[in-house]
């Protein structure tokens, strides 16, 4: 007993604490990115691939080089480099697709019903309550820059208003309103898609302009691992919030009842 306590006493502990303070920091360190690899697989609830997933960006068409080519504008492609980090914290290959593919993958689509032929479709058909509130000029604009882009954009979700202190979102009756340049919209949708061979899930993200468009998917791919009822469960999801002039998110995100604005 007595070597015992002397060899006790002979243990530097103020060592043998720090060493176990460093151990736990590093435990602590790779258990939360554990978990959030976790929760960020949930996020994307990915089904029919567990590796690969379809990517899809706003792109138009333009005469460039004497060909006829679809171009991605440099502000619309930075969203891509923050979901570009959340996939592959994830293992998961993106797969960046045009708009006449029909992927039997999984989908992200990173921009609204204007400019993203992916997102149009799917907000007419699974969200025939969504409508965009415009004035009659910017729906007139809209149509023309769609005809000029040579897409395939059905614009039967803008909804003309008179003023423009009236523009905004109107999803399922209730008004959303936004101001140009001053307070945006930034649009989350999580859809569950019966496909002829599986199911799928599919994200659109989207907003009022391309800096409530980016402010979606930063959100997304840094954020909502966050937000436990973003992630968990396997109903559909969509949440809606204010993005101010520099793209910073205020306020908290409102979560609509998604069970009664999907049409099945």
């Amino acid at each position: 007993m007595l070597d015992l306590m002397k060899k006790l006493s002979e243990i530097d502990w103020g060592n043998l604490e720090a060493a176990w303070g460093v151990a736990a920091t590093v435990a602590g360190f790779f258990a939360y990115h554990k978990y959030r690899r976790f929760t960020m697989q949930r996020l994307l609830r990915l089904r029919v691939s567990k590796d690969k997933c379809a990517v899809s960006l706003p792109t138009y068409r333009r005469h460039v080089f004497n060909h006829d080519q679809d171009l991605v504008l440099t502000r619309e492609a930075i969203p891509c480099f923050s979901l570009g980090h959340l996939l592959s914290a994830c293992s998961v290959e993106p797969r960046l697709i045009s708009a006449d593919a029909d992927p039997n993958l999984d989908e992200i689509h990173i921009g609204g019903p204007l400019t993203n032929e992916y997102t149009n479709r799917y907000v007419r058909r699974y969200l025939p309550g969504l409508k965009w509130c415009a004035t009659a000029g910017n729906i007139v604009n809209a149509h023309n820059e769609s005809e000029r882009m040579g897409n395939k954009m059905d614009l039967s979700f803008l909804e003309e208003v008179p003023e423009e202190d009236q523009v905004g979102f109107r999803i399922d009756g209730n008004h959303y309103p936004y101001r140009m340049d001053q307070v945006g919209l930034a649009v989350l949708v999580r859809l569950n898609v019966a496909g002829a061979d599986t199911a799928k899930t599919v994200h659109l993200l989207f907003g009022s302009s391309t800096v409530a468009t980016v402010a979606a998917v930063r959100w997304f791919s840094e954020k909502s691992h966050r937000n436990l009822r973003c992630i968990f469960g396997k109903k559909d999801r969509i949440g809606i919030f204010k993005v101010n002039e520099k793209g910073e998110k205020e306020g908290r995100i409102r979560w609509l009842d998604a069970d009664k604005l999907i049409a099945k």
